[in-house]
């Protein structure tokens, strides 16, 4: 879990003492979301990371991609993204794609969604023609359980659960080597959230996919991944394979949060 310097064979995500603090904005001081947090994860590895909500698992997940600045080193396949030029980031970022919570606003409402799909196979230039670009796209959204006749939709013409699989394909449609999912089942009913959980396992085992997964759900996190992390207020505070965690959580932060599951009935 932690990042070994020493292994031959490197990860294929190493997070090393990433930190991110907010500057202040008019009477709210600087706020330090996150503190070297230092973890790593295996090719075709799953990876979940579980804590309440403000401990700090969102500003993780869009550090580790860049997209929320801060200090401390990410490598990935690789390369360090922490000090990459913009031209070898716009290159890498095939290779690691994210998922968020909200489906409908991370996807472009002008954009149908065959469209949508085929937008990143494009920009990457996977292809050396349109037709197996095409022919690509429609297969992702088929893997993903997106129906041909949705194809010609817009997001807003779509269910939660629909645009979450478009969400996916979108991502996946690249062939990444790593996914990083931002709670993508929260905003679901219960049979949906069951039904892309199902689909991401899949894709998981089919396509090799290693995974990050933040979730406040520490059964589907245990589901679905090998290792956890738990956070809270912005640190790592116990790491480890899933059955030890939480068969025999160390910290009390830990303990506390598996107490709070309900009982099943």
């Amino acid at each position: 879990m932690a990042p070994d310097l020493t292994n031959p064979v490197p990860p294929l995500l190493m997070v090393d003492r990433l930190s991110v603090t907010f500057p202040p904005r008019g009477r709210r001081p600087a706020f330090q979301a996150l503190r070297a947090v230092s973890c790593s994860l295996g090719a075709g590895g799953a990876l979940g990371v579980v804590g309440e909500s403000g401990s700090g698992k969102s500003t993780l997940a869009r550090a580790m991609l860049g997209l929320t600045p801060s200090s401390g080193r990410v490598v990935i396949d690789g390369l360090e993204w922490t000090s990459a030029s913009a031209g070898q980031l716009r290159k890498a970022r095939r290779h690691a794609q994210m998922i968020f919570q909200d489906p409908a606003g991370s996807l472009n409402p002008r954009f149908r969604v065959l469209d949508a799909v085929l937008e990143p196979v494009l920009f990457h230039r996977l292809f050396d023609s349109p037709d197996r670009a095409l022919a690509h796209t429609l297969h992702t959204l088929e893997a993903c359980g997106v129906a041909p006749d949705l194809a010609q939709r817009y997001p807003h013409q779509l269910s939660g659960g629909q645009r979450q699989r478009v969400a996916i394909a979108r991502a996946i449609a690249p062939r990444p080597k790593l996914l990083v999912c931002d709670e993508p089942t929260s905003a679901l009913d219960v049979s949906t959230q069951a039904q892309v959980l199902n689909l991401l396992s899949d894709l998981k085992r089919d396509l090799g996919l290693a995974i990050v997964f933040i979730s406040h759900d520490l059964a589907v996190v245990e589901h679905l991944c090998d290792d956890v992390i738990v956070m809270n207020q912005g640190e790592v505070v116990e790491l480890g394979p899933c059955r030890r965690v939480f068969d025999h959580p160390q910290h009390p932060y830990t303990q506390a949060l598996l107490k709070a599951i309900p009982a099943a009935p």
